[in-house]
């Protein structure tokens, strides 16, 4: 099992082909995954909306403030034996401020100060240490007053950080099953080219060969051109075929997120197509398993979670438009000492309790601003809602379209294979009739043609199963699992889903 990660760069350096090298599909994977363009972005924005919801949680945190100031105030007085008098004051607070998440404000507040005046002529002396403990509560009864509301913003971002983290696997979904269909593709081209090299191989040797019967007297002189004729035919569509691997090896690297040079190094691959030695059963709970590709995709998720937000968002909203109606309760205790010592702040001099209660109402004559914000959520909302049912129809066609592809695929490769073998036979009779004379040339190479038609036939059909499995995995919602592990099974055979084959029957 490879789990899907980041790599590091020594890694990188390890699996990254250098050198010349034939490569597997998971070690394609590995590199594909690493340098994905799309997934970096996907995990950038996964961490800024986890960072959206750090934001908006913010709005409960408790708040400290602390104060401290000191002032001195000199005032001019009338009388003629003290004209002015000097005031130094000290003074520092401390205030506690938390918001709950059922809309109440608490506010703790601890405060004390210290005066000292005297005058000029030392007529007048007095020092006094105040201090006092307030407790202020805020209770919202109207806008706010609702914990759905007062926690929508911060709800709706955690479903918003959830539905990135849904797209950012899904979008590690796509970097695979694009690279293992590329890697495939590269495969395809290479064993083409392959098919191609012993296609011309072939028909050099049957050149030789008739060079030696008309040496000896056995073919026409003539013959000599079909076979030239045959062998340039067949130079000509290998040197097309190696054009071909030469853009589906770049294609691979694009999509590989290596440089030119680098995957110029590699040779070919490693890993083979999947293989059928008997045609597999037929995958027919499409019912089922479009119900659960609607359940398990990760886009199908993320949808959802997006939706949630809009909704929760929608709540917020309407309390937008409630009128402000809060009550503000004050309990506190003052003390007073007259002296020198600061410490006597809440001393036995002088102290007391004092309570207090306010009620305010606001009304928004306009609410324009809530009426925007409420009609914007709303139209977000509707967005989400139809991408959501686009979505769901849209897997429904695509998983029928895939079970259909791989059905197909299963039966055309192995009537594919048996064509193969039949004109491998036949070429192998037409060269024996030619040697004894009860064939003609053109009737070999006739089904040298044909044989070789049907080579490339079972090499683009065994390319087309092994994309069928891919996409089959992935409509389905079973290439990437919630621990975002792979092993090279996925990409040779597919398995219905044992929920699936139960709800089919």
């Amino acid at each position: 099992m490879f789990g899907l990660r980041v790599l590091n760069a020594q890694e990188v350096a390890a699996v990254s082909p250098n050198g010349g090298k034939k490569v597997g599909l998971i070690e394609v994977l590995k590199i594909a995954l690493n340098n994905n363009p799309s997934i970096k972005l996907r995990t950038e924005i996964a961490a800024s909306n986890d960072g959206g919801v750090q934001i908006e949680s913010s709005s409960f945190d408790p708040d400290v403030t602390a104060s401290v100031g000191a002032r001195k105030t000199k005032t001019p007085l009338f009388h003629s034996t003290a004209p002015s008098q000097t005031k130094n004051s000290l003074t520092s607070s401390v205030t506690l401020s938390k918001k709950f998440r059922n809309g109440i404000t608490v506010s703790p507040t601890i405060s004390v100060s210290r005066l000292r005046s005297d005058t000029q002529e030392k007529l007048f002396y007095g020092a006094e240490s105040r201090g006092a403990v307030d407790l202020a509560l805020n209770l919202p009864l109207l806008k706010g007053s609702s914990e759905d509301a007062v926690t929508s913003n911060e709800t709706a971002a955690r479903h918003t950080a959830l539905a990135s983290q849904y797209d950012l696997r899904h979008q590690i979904a796509t970097a695979v099953r694009d690279t293992a269909n590329a890697y495939w593709a590269f495969r395809y081209a290479e064993d083409v080219l392959k098919a191609r090299r012993k296609s011309e191989d072939r028909a050099a040797q049957l050149g030789e060969d008739m060079r030696r019967l008309i040496a000896a007297d056995e073919r026409p002189a003539a013959d000599i051109n079909l076979t030239l004729a045959n062998l340039t035919e067949k130079r000509v569509i290998r040197i097309s075929a190696e054009q071909s691997l030469r853009t589906a090896r770049q294609s691979l690297g694009d999509i590989m997120g290596v440089d030119f040079e680098v995957i110029q190094t590699v040779t070919g691959t490693l890993d083979d197509f999947p293989h059928l030695d008997k045609a597999p059963p037929q995958v027919n709970a499409t019912a089922a398993l479009i119900a659960l590709a609607r359940d398990n995709r990760w886009d199908v998720k993320a949808a959802a979670e997006r939706s949630k937000s809009a909704d929760i968002l929608m709540i917020g909203a309407k309390d937008g438009l409630q009128s402000q109606m809060d009550m503000d309760f004050t309990l506190g205790y003052s003390g007073l000492h007259e002296g020198t010592g600061p410490s006597q702040a809440f001393g036995r001099s002088n102290n007391g309790f004092n309570f207090g209660a306010t009620l305010t109402y606001n009304i928004p004559v306009g609410r324009n601003s809530a009426n925007g914000t409420l009609r914007q959520t709303g139209a977000t909302l509707n967005q989400h809602r139809i991408n959501q049912r686009t979505l769901r129809r849209s897997i429904g066609s695509g998983v029928d379209s895939a079970i259909s592809a791989y059905n197909h695929a299963t039966l055309q490769l192995l009537e594919a294979q048996k064509a193969v073998d039949l004109y491998t036979t036949t070429v192998q009779n037409k060269s024996h009739e030619l040697k004894l004379g009860q064939a003609t040339l053109i009737d070999l190479i006739t089904v040298e043609d044909q044989l070789q038609a049907a080579i490339i036939s079972f090499l683009s059909q065994s390319s087309n199963f092994a994309t069928a499995i891919i996409n089959l995995q992935f409509e389905t919602g079973r290439l990437i699992d919630d621990n975002q592990d792979i092993s090279i099974n996925q990409f040779l055979t597919y398995d219905v889903p044992l929920g699936a084959a139960r709800l089919s029957k």
